[in-house]
């Protein structure tokens, strides 16, 4: 107990000593004052959660509240998130989800999947991946939010209890849904890749198979973590003499519980009615321009119609949506948009240009990799792609490297993350509650470092090789 009280004085004495340090930081006419306070609040409150020290819930009111307070951003820019489409976007996702779950939809599509990869827990974790990297390919990148009920259905089969077993089921997934887009085609990625590269190029234009074609390697990166992970577990398992998962599974139990099951239910049916229907409005927005936030606003609420919904069940995967993990997801958007609108973006670019000036291809890489790491902390993919994008055409011009390249760079580097806020995907599964921020934050820091050896080793010597440098 002792133990346990002085870890947390450590972490805190560590995460106050983190925000005086950012306030030592002496200003100019590019880092500002009110630059200086909006990273003082957001290191406090990033680290209040990496040492969970206290509740996400608390730390969604702190945030934006700092910001308005602070007079580092106006109330409707620090909390115009919940204005926004993202918190109604994520709770009709919650909604489905639990509504999939309370007709007992998920249950079965997960025990269909385990058995397919033959009942084994290396199996299920392996077949989340593939599942939510085909769910990515076919929605054009729009998989973080319709894979998660299938995420979920997969831990909630194997009956796992928030952990190591159902962390290493959450990185599968993003693997498969968020990293997975690195290197599938993505309509808006493109458009933007283009209006970088075009900038320095003009006429330039990417094809169906560049992303694949530069960052393809990635699927191996992310399967090779994911087969690592799972062995740490059966070390640790051993080690520690823990009942793996794998231990108790095999095919034919979950065959039983399939077919215990029966036929499917006229519930089951209408709430995959409701899953289909989003993920083909989803697929048709990329050619239509519909807004696709649009389906997850309405449609999971047509369980909750007479006749059409699924009654009571509906009423009751409301009451359990995790409103914590919503909250919080809410407010962790706002580090990107305050983020914006203080300058911090425009700085960070600027001292970007100024430390690869003059310096070879290999090392400009490496640092353009470690700069979008510390981007990352603050600023979403999108606002690092907007934002980046330019000026890292410009670096690969001035240093004989084909803008292009530099600018898949920063789409390779999105996802090399430490914290669940710094990308939405993973912070809408974190709020689910089944990722604990001490198993998220080793994984992603292990993922992150064989992202920067691989790309070391294997990625730059490909791009040499093949021209694409």
């Amino acid at each position: 107990m002792e133990s346990k009280k002085n870890k947390m004085s450590v972490r805190w004495i560590i995460t106050v000593l983190l925000t005086v340090l950012v306030l030592l930081i002496p200003t100019d006419e590019l880092f500002t004052e009110q630059i200086r306070i909006y990273l003082s609040g957001t290191v406090f409150c990033v680290f209040l959660i990496a040492f969970e020290l206290v509740s996400p819930m608390l730390v969604s009111i702190i945030l934006p509240t700092f910001y308005t307070v602070s007079g580092v951003a106006p109330m409707a820019t620090a909390f115009g998130s919940y204005a926004g489409v993202f918190i109604w976007m994520v709770l009709g996702a919650f909604v489905l989800g639990n509504v999939m779950d309370e007709t007992g939809l998920l249950k079965r599509l997960a025990y269909r999947m385990i058995m397919l990869m033959g009942g084994s827990f290396s199996g299920a974790v392996f077949s989340v991946y593939l599942v939510a990297a085909f769910i990515n390919l076919i929605t054009f990148g729009s998989a973080w939010v319709i894979a998660l009920p299938v995420i979920m259905g997969i831990i909630k089969a194997l009956r796992l209890k928030p952990g190591r077993e159902s962390a290493i089921v959450c990185f599968a997934g993003m693997a498969g849904t968020v990293d997975s887009g690195v290197f599938m085609y993505i309509p808006s990625s493109i458009v933007m890749i283009d209006n970088h590269v075009q900038s320095v190029i003009p006429g330039f234009h990417a094809t169906f198979f560049t992303c694949f074609i530069y960052n393809g390697l990635i699927l191996a990166v992310s399967l090779l973590a994911i087969w690592l992970l799972l062995r740490e577990n059966k070390r640790y398992n051993q080690k520690h003499n823990v009942k793996a998962v794998s231990g108790c599974m095999a095919k034919e139990y979950f065959s039983d519980r399939y077919h215990e099951m029966g036929k499917l239910s006229v519930d089951e049916i209408k709430s995959m009615v409701l899953f289909l229907l989003i993920l083909f409005y989803m697929i048709a927005s990329t050619f239509t321009r519909w807004n696709s936030s649009y389906a997850f606003m309405v449609i999971p609420y047509a369980a909750f119609l007479p006749g059409v919904g699924v009654g009571k069940k509906a009423e009751t995967a409301l009451k359990n949506v995790n409103y914590n993990g919503l909250f919080f997801a809410t407010s962790c958007v706002a580090i990107g948009v305050v983020g914006n609108f203080v300058g911090f973006n425009t700085w960070l670019t600027n001292i970007t240009v100024l430390l690869v000036s003059g310096q070879g291809a290999l090392f400009t890489c490496i640092l353009l990799l470690l700069i979008t790491i510390v981007g990352n902390f603050v600023l979403t993919p999108s606002a690092l792609m907007s934002g980046f994008g330019g000026a890292f055409a410009q670096i690969a011009m001035a240093v004989g490297m084909k803008p292009i390249a530099a600018v898949m760079l920063l789409y390779f580097s999105a996802n090399m993350i430490f914290l669940p806020h710094e990308i939405s995907g993973y912070l809408l599964l974190y709020g689910m509650g089944y990722w604990p921020i001490r198993e998220f934050v080793k994984q992603q820091s292990f993922k992150t470092v064989l992202y920067l050896i691989f790309f070391v080793i294997v990625i730059y010597p490909f791009w040499r090789v093949t021209g694409l440098l």
